[in-house]
């Protein structure tokens, strides 16, 4: 099953949004991530929380990423880029 991601320059959007989208879904394994704002609660986007939330959602299958601003997509194509290939593939090759 694909994995969602959603990042946001807001942590409390981000959580909200999950939220909601679990509740249509209940009763499956959807995993979704979040990766909102910055580590002192500002509004922003978080390499390493990307990292994170990823790495989490990762399958078999592959992510889809739900992002909200430009800097959220430049900072996600930067994570991606920078990830090993394994972990890209969610370890198939």
């Amino acid at each position: 099953m694909v994995g969602i991601v959603i990042v946001c320059h807001s942590d409390i959007l981000a959580r909200q949004v999950r939220e909601t989208a679990l509740q249509m879904c209940q009763g499956s394994r959807l995993v979704i991530g979040v990766a909102g704002g910055l580590t002192d609660g500002t509004f922003g986007v978080s390499f390493e929380r990307i990292d994170k939330a990823l790495t989490a959602a990762m399958s078999g299958d592959g992510v889809l990423v739900l992002m909200d601003l430009g800097s959220a997509v430049m900072t996600t194509q930067m994570v991606v880029e920078t990830m090993a290939a394994e972990k890209r593939l969610g370890g198939r090759r």
